[in-house]
């Protein structure tokens, strides 16, 4: 009989249960590169500060895009943390450095793609993060099963 393996999925567990360390788990179970999708500047820290925490992965393996604190993207990086919001900008507003790091993203197949608080996320914003990214496993992660009126398209 062939085993089945899930391709994607959503978890919902309550605030300070442990959705980021699960999902730093399924990346350390993965070991393939992993693209994680979150809400603000201050999550993609936090998610950095737990990565390396929780798992041996080395600092500069560890990448972050936000408004605030853009690494230098080394093509070879294991794991990139950035924002729904940076993802979104149409081109035409990017600078060109940004479009640079935007289809250096895109071009990569991910092993992982965690979408972070998928339920505040406007649903045509997650429609692209899900449609512009290659990712063999896609991971949500969310404290409500459903989403807001306010984020609904």
């Amino acid at each position: 009989m062939k085993s089945s393996l899930a391709r994607s999925g959503i978890i919902v567990l309550p605030c300070g249960a442990g959705k980021t360390l699960v999902g730093v788990a399924a990346a350390c179970t993965v070991k393939k590169s992993c693209l994680v999708i979150c809400t603000s500047s201050v999550s993609v820290q936090q998610w950095q500060a737990e990565f390396l925490k929780w798992s041996t992965v080395l600092k500069k393996k560890v990448a972050t895009w936000t408004a605030h604190a853009k690494d230098v993207l080394d093509p070879e990086c294991g794991i990139v943390i950035t924002t729904y919001s940076m993802l979104a900008v149409a081109d035409d507003r990017r600078s060109d450095t940004a479009k640079k790091v935007v289809a250096l993203l895109t071009a990569r197949e991910w092993g992982l793609m965690v979408l972070d608080e998928v339920h505040v996320t406007p649903a045509t914003i997650f429609k692209n993060a899900l449609g512009k990214f290659k990712a063999h496993l896609k991971l949500g992660l969310t404290g409500a099963l459903r989403r807001p009126e306010k984020y609904k398209d």
